[in-house]
């Protein structure tokens, strides 16, 4: 319950989730027309002659707007769009945007399940390590127990048993003082 609430990756999976869900409004929401105004503001030198003769002085036509004769111009466009057919684009941005919506809730599902599993493997992996770490002891004790025994029988000079039945026992026995750190 801790991790379902508290793991980093399920949070990002929900943010993930969130984000799908606003695109899938944004989507339903977005209009698809638009209206647009412009504004502008400047001068005009004065115009004289015909289009294809120009009769204004030199010294205007260098300097157009530091003349004497120079009056302001204003300029306001309103202009819009309305897309009277979009062949599906509007539908299939929708249909698009719910599958995300899903495929991203299947996700964060996949991630707090694969979080989940997670848990469990580390429980049980601390459950394994504790039991191996007690068995470990157990065995060492029994090993101690054998070489006590061989050594006896070969303090004894008993007949079957030498010296290498002992080195054995003492080598399972440093084997498993090794491997109980891992």
């Amino acid at each position: 319950a801790l991790a379902d609430r508290n793991h980093p990756s399920i949070w990002a999976a929900r943010a993930r989730l969130a984000h799908a869900h606003g695109l899938l409004n944004e989507a339903k929401w977005t209009p698809y027309w638009g209206f647009y105004t412009q504004f502008g503001f400047g001068l005009l030198p004065s115009i004289g002659g015909t289009s294809y003769y120009n009769s204004a002085p030199l010294e205007l036509r260098q300097l157009p707007f530091f003349g004497s004769s120079s009056s302001p111009a204003l300029r306001w466009d309103i202009s819009g769009s309305l897309p009277l057919y979009t062949f599906g684009k509007i539908e299939n941005a929708l249909k698009s945007a719910e599958a995300n919506v899903r495929l991203n809730e299947w996700d964060a599902e996949k991630v707090r399940q694969t979080t989940r599993m997670d848990v469990r493997r580390a429980y049980f992996g601390v459950k394994l390590a504790r039991d191996s770490r007690y068995l470990a002891d157990e065995v060492v004790e029994k090993l101690e127990k054998a070489i006590k025994s061989v050594k006896k029988r070969l303090d004894a000079e008993e007949e079957g048993i030498d010296e290498i039945e002992k080195i054995r026992l003492e080598m399972f026995k440093d084997e498993i003082l090794a491997r109980r750190g891992e």
